[in-house]
């Protein structure tokens, strides 16, 4: 389960809500109508903050249908003001990808870096259930090829102590491989300033794709 409130998960969870009720309001919105910090009880979650349930009601839309994140309403800080806890559910493209990895890999994986990818895959993929039937598709297609990389770069393997091919242990890598041998460029640009470069590297050249 995702339990670390990254960077790059809070300025995800900003950008949906601002656009969410930028759309609602017809013009930007500054921080009087909306604000995000780090919820300092739950070190795994974030307050969101909207002045008026319409946006509230927009930001839980986007966040929660949208994008798979919890949102907990909080009591109101007076005013027409609301409090939202947010926290990464664990949607239905990462419990997939978990399934997957689970019937290849029963290792453990890396709670914050999924914090890291997830937001990316979640702009990059197509719209589910499609991409599902998509990704359980290229899981079977490859089986064998998986089952070897698991074997080879797993957590048995002796990259663990140095970090290098961290994706490839992650349940969110198999839907970068997926990615990187169908949409190869798109994956390059989404990932550009999230991540260190080794790795989207290291995966790619673990499955055998030119970076």
């Amino acid at each position: 389960m995702i339990t670390d409130v990254r960077p790059v998960q809070l300025t995800d969870i900003e950008r949906r809500a601002r656009a969410a009720v930028a759309d609602r309001l017809h013009r930007a919105v500054d921080d009087t109508i909306l604000t995000i910090t780090r919820d300092p009880e739950h070190e795994d979650a974030a307050i969101l903050y909207v002045d008026s349930g319409g946006n509230a009601l927009v930001c839980n839309q986007a966040l929660h249908l949208g994008a798979g994140y919890t949102c907990e309403l909080l009591p109101s800080p007076g005013g027409f003001g609301m409090l939202m806890r947010i926290r990464s559910g664990d949607s239905e493209l990462f419990r997939r990808a978990l399934a997957l990895f689970r019937s290849f890999a029963q290792t453990s994986y890396e709670p914050g870096l999924s914090a890291d990818v997830m937001p990316v895959l979640r702009e990059l993929v197509p719209p589910e259930p499609g991409y599902l039937t998509r990704l359980e598709a290229f899981a079977h297609e490859h089986e064998e090829r998986l089952e070897h990389l698991y074997d080879r770069l797993g957590t048995g393997s002796e990259h663990v102590t140095t970090s290098r091919y961290a994706l490839v242990r992650q349940p969110e890598g198999l839907i970068v491989i997926e990615q990187l041998a169908t949409a190869r460029h798109d994956v390059l640009a989404a990932f550009d300033g999230e991540l260190e470069d080794r790795y989207l590297t290291d995966v790619a050249k673990a499955w055998g794709v030119r970076v």
